[in-house]
């Protein structure tokens, strides 16, 4: 036997709301690339102060060792002109 199920409802005349298709819109991003640079710039900053102190410590005996010697050089001229100004008087 075929059985036939009664339909209370025919779907035929209910309209159901169809979406409508939107229009794509293509949106031109423009990226803002100046944080990027101060970024770059800053890091190339503490890259020369880093290179700077590590240049300062490379020669900090060297140049400690010619300030010591242009001290005792210029303490020896002091005393050797006035020994010569004492003998001359």
């Amino acid at each position: 036997m075929n059985l036939i199920k009664p339909k209370l409802v025919d779907h035929d005349l209910i309209k159901y709301p169809r979406k409508k298709p939107t229009a794509i819109q293509y949106n031109i991003v423009k990226q803002n690339n100046t944080k990027f640079y101060l970024n770059l710039f800053m890091l190339m900053i503490l890259g020369i102060g880093g290179y700077a102190l590590y240049y300062r410590m490379q020669n900090k005996e060297k140049e400690k060792q010619e300030l010591e010697t242009n001290i005792f050089l210029f303490d020896k001229y002091v005393r050797d002109s006035l020994s010569v100004e004492e003998e001359k008087k």
